[in-house]
């Protein structure tokens, strides 16, 4: 899978090298923006996995923006500076995940910084599905508890023989334990309702 790469640069040469650096089976398509307005309406509405922010910007200097913009939309980011800036945009970056390299620079330590960013963004992408796995299997044991409070109340089983007939339920008909627990536990308010 490539990623989707955004430049904001108001330097063509740059954002041309920039360009024909990235390999396209990993990076494609590479959109260049020479404006911050630009960039920001393309990031409103387009997915972008990586932005590179080269220093020479009208609108302010690279380490502000890099924070506006991580601030709002969350993507990883690249910060190329001058060697001259290069402490003080550290310092200003520091603890946000912004990546900052310093020119002049190696196209090769560029690739190294991006393909970084692309195995964290990759970490964070499978740690954020592993913990919406666990958040949905935390809800689905509270639903199955839940009904299950309502067998014990309702017919004074015990916790086994209430599990055990949800699961049975679930098998006779082809249901997830969930679906059983769900269905039981609106069927049973309805009824409560209608004895009030």
């Amino acid at each position: 899978m490539t990623e989707r790469v955004f430049v904001l640069s108001s330097k063509p040469d740059f954002s041309t090298k920039i360009k024909t650096l990235l390999p396209s089976f990993l990076y494609s398509p590479v959109s260049v923006f020479p404006t911050l307005l630009q960039c920001k309406n393309s990031l409103r509405t387009q997915n972008c996995d990586l932005l590179i922010i080269h220093d020479a910007l009208s609108e302010g200097p690279a380490w502000k923006i890099a924070r506006e913009i991580h601030a709002t939309f969350h993507t990883e980011m690249l910060v190329l500076v001058s060697s001259k800036t290069y402490d003080q945009v550290i310092y200003q970056l520091q603890n946000t995940g912004i990546f900052v390299l310093a020119f002049p620079i190696k196209a090769q330590d560029i690739l190294q910084a991006l393909e970084i960013l692309r195995t964290k963004s990759e970490e964070i992408e499978a740690y954020q599905a592993e913990i919406s796995k666990l958040k949905k299997k935390i809800y689905d044991d509270r639903l199955i508890n839940r009904a299950k409070m309502v067998l014990i109340e309702s017919y004074h089983w015990s916790e086994d023989k209430a599990h055990h007939y949800i699961e049975q339920v679930s098998m006779q008909n082809s249901l997830t334990k969930v679906d059983v627990a769900v269905s039981y536990t609106h069927l049973r308010a309805h009824e409560t309702s209608q004895d009030l």
